[in-house]
């Protein structure tokens, strides 16, 4: 009986908080942050969603109100389940994007705070994303069923119907930094006639953050969404950009054109699979923590969030 009342009460609670009950000052009487919502009986400040604003909201298709929202549901399913993240498990995904970028420490804190982002925020984030993969593991994985059917149309869409398909023979300059001033000089200088690998030699030789390579030949269905749209619509000697992806800033060259036969379905067949089950996942977990908010205390202060 006594728990019953302790769980009445703490219902009660929660349920009559008001933002203004957890409004900070800054010792003068202005507000200076605002509770924006609660999660169960988890506040969601207002200079949460401003951080997630300035500094991660390119990282997740969600709103950010949504986003933060998700991530507290997704971790308190987690707990419920006995799934945790340990900070030896942060530390081995943290090691392993050094690693994937072929940074080292410095370079490594250089291009967060390039991105205005500490270490423990992006430990932070990475813990959040960890969590997620672990509840897509267990809970979302085995709702999801991608049939023959569903890679032959997206084949089709890809690489087309026909026998044979353009492909084009591309040249990039990476810059991993996205460094706006050497971005700027090399545009500059390609758009005034500058050879476009005279240029990539240049910029490579005093900086190892730009990269330049032969991208070999490629065609429809190879590359990424942006990419593939500023390619295909270029020409032979074309520098196309420039182009964002999560490698960084790329300047192409579209060094030649060339028709070939298409890749065989085969060959890209477990690739398509990945591409569609990963793009399932989205919609799904979406479904999922849609499924978690019902069964969970959610209040939203509308209005708020914008501010």
């Amino acid at each position: 009986m006594l728990r019953i009342k302790y769980i009445f009460f703490t219902i009660f609670f929660i349920s009559t908080i008001t933002y203004a009950d957890f409004c900070e000052d800054d010792g003068k009487g202005k507000v200076v942050d605002k509770i924006v919502a609660v999660v169960n009986s988890e506040p969601i400040l207002l200079s949460d969603i401003k951080l997630y604003n300035s500094k991660l909201s390119k990282q997740n298709s969600m709103e950010p109100l949504e986003a933060i929202i998700a991530d507290k549901l997704v971790q308190k399913e987690c707990e419920k389940l006995g799934l945790s993240v340990s900070d030896q498990e942060v530390a081995f995904a943290m090691d392993n994007v050094i690693k994937q970028n072929s940074f080292d420490k410095n370079k490594f804190e250089q291009a967060l705070k390039a991105q205005g982002m500490s270490v423990d925020e992006y430990r932070n984030q990475l813990k959040k994303q960890l969590y997620r993969m672990k509840i897509i593991q267990a809970e979302i994985k085995n709702r999801i069923f991608i049939s023959e059917q569903d890679i032959k149309s997206e084949y089709e869409k890809r690489y087309g119907k026909q026998a044979q398909v353009k492909k084009a023979h591309l040249h990039h300059i990476l810059f991993k930094n996205k460094d706006k001033k050497q971005l700027d000089y090399a545009l500059n200088k390609i758009n005034k006639g500058a050879n476009f690998f005279d240029v990539a030699k240049e910029l490579t030789n005093k900086n190892n953050d730009i990269i330049h390579a032969d991208l070999g030949e490629v065609q429809k269905g190879d590359l990424l969404a942006d990419f593939e749209d500023a390619i295909f619509a270029g020409k032979k000697g074309e520098v196309v950009g420039p182009i964002e992806s999560p490698n960084g800033t790329h300047l192409v060259l579209i060094k030649d054109w060339s028709l070939v036969e298409r890749t065989p379905l085969e060959k890209v067949e477990k690739d398509l699979h990945n591409f569609l089950f990963e793009k399932e996942i989205e919609q799904v977990f979406k479904q999922y923590v849609n499924e978690l908010r019902i069964a969970s205390f959610v209040k939203v202060y509308h209005g708020l969030a914008n501010q």
